[in-house]
């Protein structure tokens, strides 16, 4: 399938959130909260939202959101607030799942996800929302009698865009222009429009110059495809001169996953001769 950006999402990153539901695209913002010290994250319908940082840390096999505001700087932490994810001060652990690529796997090597694929978020195994703004079909959101928007409960899909886009034609000319990433991210969703340009999350799949497909749910990393590997310390990289997907890096280098098959299959046939030898021994 393609993608407007490919790649990884890892813990050092900051990016833009999206959600596109019911034929809907929101942006994920941060709203300053009358009387109260702490914001408050809401996905808007409205063109031309402002859209909030979005970082993840990794504990434990479980994901902590921290949003940012753009324009102030300020940072606050995301828990579960009344069944809802909202900012807080106590942060949740909270699991972004999606069937769409193998990005279980990924959370083992402390990455948080994979950009342009669909997540739902859970909490203790149970799905849980966000709060969105209402649309009221003209482009604007619904308020109550006194003019205060009026929120609902949004459960995604959600999208994860890094904030720095590189493109497959030039990269060291970076996209990073929030309106523009936006419009790019609401087409492809809306309509599937599909950038001239590809784009990536960073520099070395961009020099790679290979426009990858993500491997399929529960797939490791292969020949053709780019996904997680055996080995965690270890990323999948494209190599040039083969044109072809390899596990690197790490303490041990090498090894596609036929080369996995091959030595775990000869490991058994080293040990079922070895039994052989000894049951013949016995007998």
């Amino acid at each position: 399938m393609s993608y407007p950006q490919r790649g990884q999402i890892t813990t050092t990153m900051q990016c833009y959130m999206y959600c596109y539901s019911a034929g809907i695209f929101y942006t994920a913002t941060l709203i300053a909260v009358e009387g109260q010290p702490l914001r408050s994250l809401v996905f808007d319908p409205r063109a031309g939202a402002t859209a909030c940082f979005v970082n993840f840390s990794f504990i434990n096999s479980f994901q902590r959101m921290i949003v940012r505001n753009v324009t102030a700087g300020t940072q606050s932490l995301i828990g579960n607030v009344g069944g809802v994810l909202d900012v807080s001060e106590v942060p949740s652990d909270i699991a972004p799942i999606t069937t769409a690529a193998n990005d279980d796997y990924f959370t083992t090597l402390g990455i948080t996800s994979l950009a342009s694929i669909p997540y739902n978020f859970f909490f203790n195994n149970n799905m849980i929302p966000f709060y969105s703004y209402i649309p009221d079909g003209s482009g604007g959101i619904v308020v109550d009698s006194s003019g205060v928007p009026v929120k609902q409960k949004l459960y995604g899909p959600f999208y994860i865009y890094s904030v720095t886009w590189f493109p497959l034609s030039n990269c060291s000319v970076t996209l990073s222009d929030q309106n523009t990433i936006t419009g790019i991210v609401k087409s492809w969703l809306a309509n599937g429009t599909m950038p001239s340009t590809r784009y990536f999350t960073d520099n070395a799949d961009c020099l790679a110059t290979i426009e990858y497909a993500y491997c399929p749910f529960r797939e490791i990393c292969t020949v053709g495809c780019n996904g997680p590997c055996i080995n965690a310390d270890q990323t999948c990289t494209y190599n040039n001169s083969d044109k072809a997907f390899y596990c690197s890096g790490g303490g041990s280098d090498g090894g596609t996953t036929e080369n996995y098959a091959i030595a775990w299959f000869l490991l058994v046939i080293v040990f079922i001769l070895i039994l052989l030898v000894v049951l013949a021994m016995i007998i």
